[in-house]
């Protein structure tokens, strides 16, 4: 019979892989309270609830839990794997808000701490956040040794899917250097990885990069075709509408217009590439934006508009209006803050416990995305204005649909068209389930576990919320068989 902090513990990892990182962090604060006179444990307990903190972009909580667990590390049982991986935690939390140079410190401590320790993949991640915190401080030669060192040690230990990380930086390290033919192989097969592992985003920014390798040859068509196969991949899954990703895109369609003297398209895109890269914090990005954005303007002739956009060129101005929609969701509501992609990402979550179709899966995602929309506008009855904007994206039909109708009610008193139970569109009843989980669960007063959650959304189904999605929702949430065996 397993212990009760051992259950909580494997529940915990159990459902963050099946991305409900409200209901693992439940289990693991059960498991961090019962490890209360077990420093080695609590150590442990802090790392896991900070690593759950960081998967939902908060902070300051991340922070809390790792400095935490810095004070139990020199006690009696602690191992060196044990220190190593608050260092590296630390250090991807410093990388992830924009401290490259602080990062690279973390990581060499990290390296310094490691005399004793064997596991490879722990090894290889040291290197792994050292090669990204020194690409970001332009130093190649540190980072070409620290990425060398991050595939030796994936590849020994079969973690493909960390290994296409290495090789992703290994060839935008070559790209930088002016390297082509080494970034392309290194690129490619990261890529294969990335895709062969069902890492998507991974895959896109391989795409852009080697969008960027075919941008340094001169092949500007073949730029846009890398590009546009990232953009396939971030329409696809409203979930990976990454920030970074899009930024970087909007910085290779501005530098191929600059190519092509299409000054006002390349201002456009480089003016945002060089807004998000400042959001984020990656100066290296930024800079190089700037210095395009300088050059566009030194073109002769006022700033215009090509009449027609490229499809690529329309699809990548959607995902920056996206974005520049749920920041100014934000700015009106402080309080939903991340919760139009929290949302977006629990719909998912449902969509493909229920087995959707890829396509019925991308309309989900982007209604989701786009639920609150109606918001900007200052309006009480917001989903029909949502419905208004949310037409302007060219959206299907479905995802309009689902806009409009996820304040309906399955006992037919919500808005805005008082519909009843199947009646209302199934994309909107499972945004409705997604929206309430959310504000139960984060930021809101409520803030509740994900037990107490449970209880309000079973006490409405079949009231406000889809009795069939609410009994679907608990049981993605059985781990029972995984820890138990």
């Amino acid at each position: 019979m397993k212990a009760p902090s051992d259950l909580a513990r494997e529940a915990g990892a159990v459902l963050l892989k099946r991305s409900l990182p409200v209901a693992a962090r439940e289990q693991w604060t059960v498991w961090y309270e019962l490890t209360v006179k077990h420093p080695v444990e609590r150590l442990r307990a802090c790392n896991a609830l900070g690593l759950v903190a960081l998967t939902q972009q908060d902070y300051a909580t991340a922070r809390a839990y790792y400095e935490e667990a810095c004070r139990y590390k020199d006690e009696p049982g602690v191992l060196s794997e044990d220190r190593v991986k608050i260092l590296i935690n630390l250090a991807h939390l410093a990388y992830t808000n924009g401290d490259a140079a602080k990062a690279r410190d973390l990581a060499v401590k990290a390296r310094a701490a490691c005399a004793d320790v064997t596991d490879g993949v722990l090894l290889g991640r040291i290197q792994l956040t050292l090669s990204a915190a020194t690409i970001a401080d332009r130093q190649w030669t540190e980072a070409r040794s620290a990425a060398l060192e991050a595939r030796r040690s994936f590849a020994g230990a079969r973690r493909t899917d960390l290994l296409a990380h290495a090789l992703t930086n290994l060839g935008l390290i070559e790209l930088e250097e002016g390297h082509l033919e080494a970034a392309e192989e290194q690129l490619l097969m990261a890529r294969e990885l990335h895709l062969r592992n069902l890492d998507h985003l991974g895959a896109a920014h391989d795409f852009t990069e080697l969008g960027r390798l075919q941008f340094r040859r001169g092949r500007l068509t073949d730029a846009l075709a890398a590009g546009s196969q990232a953009l396939d991949i971030l329409l696809a899954d409203a979930s990976l509408l990454d920030r970074a990703e899009v930024a970087r895109l909007s910085l290779l369609f501005g530098a191929v217009n600059l190519a092509e003297k299409r000054k006002g398209p390349a201002l456009n895109y480089l003016n945002r590439a060089a807004a998000y890269f400042a959001q984020l914090g990656y100066t290296r990005e930024w800079d190089e934006a700037n210095q395009l954005t300088r050059e566009a303007l030194a073109l002769n002739g006022p700033a215009r508009r090509q009449p027609e956009l490229s499809e690529q060129e329309r699809q990548l101005n959607y995902l920056t209006a996206v974005l520049d929609a749920t920041d100014d969701i934000e700015s009106v509501d402080e309080a939903l803050r991340g919760h139009s992609e929290r949302v977006a990402s629990l719909a998912l979550v449902i969509g493909r416990f229920l087995k959707f179709a890829p396509q019925r899966l991308t309309s989900l995602g982007h209604a989701a995305r786009l639920h609150d929309v109606g918001k900007v506008a200052g309006d009480q009855h917001h989903p029909e204005t949502g419905e208004r904007v949310a037409h302007a994206f060219l959206l299907p039909d479905d995802c309009l649909a689902a806009i409009r109708h996820h304040h309906e009610h399955v006992d037919g008193s919500g808005e805005p068209d008082h519909l009843i139970g199947d009646d209302i569109p199934e994309l909107a009843r499972i945004i409705a389930l997604a929206d309430a989980y959310d504000h139960l669960t984060v930021g809101r007063e409520q803030n509740l576990l994900h037990t107490q959650a449970m209880v309000v959304l079973q006490q409405q189904a079949g009231v406000t919320l889809d009795h069939r999605l609410v009994t679907a929702f608990e049981s993605l949430h059985q781990v029972r068989k995984e820890v138990e065996v």
